[in-house]
């Protein structure tokens, strides 16, 4: 799949223009199998909103046994917080 043919797959299952900075997340049933994403027929995408990209960065920090973000330091997602709220509809006539 080119760059421009997985932009346009994202922009067809999530409704929304690609946006190279935002945070998707993929998600299918537990049943399905596949070699590549585009065999799954149930699979959604979502643009995390800012809220589901801090328990992400929780969660990755946890893992990693490094310790809470103090309140000074960048969140690891800074680039994509907003995204979601920013979000452009295709069908919204630009």
């Amino acid at each position: 799949m080119t760059p421009d043919e997985a932009k346009s797959w994202v922009e067809g299952k999530t409704g929304y223009r690609f946006d190279s900075q935002a945070m998707y997340k993929l998600r299918w049933p537990q049943h399905e199998r596949s070699d590549t994403w585009s065999g799954y027929s149930d699979l959604t995408i979502h643009i995390m909103n800012d809220p589901e990209l801090d328990r992400l960065e929780i969660k990755i920090r946890a893992k990693n046994k490094e310790p809470p973000r103090k309140p000074w330091e960048a969140s690891m997602f800074e680039a994509s917080m907003g995204r979601a709220e920013a979000a452009v509809r295709l069908d919204a006539g630009e």
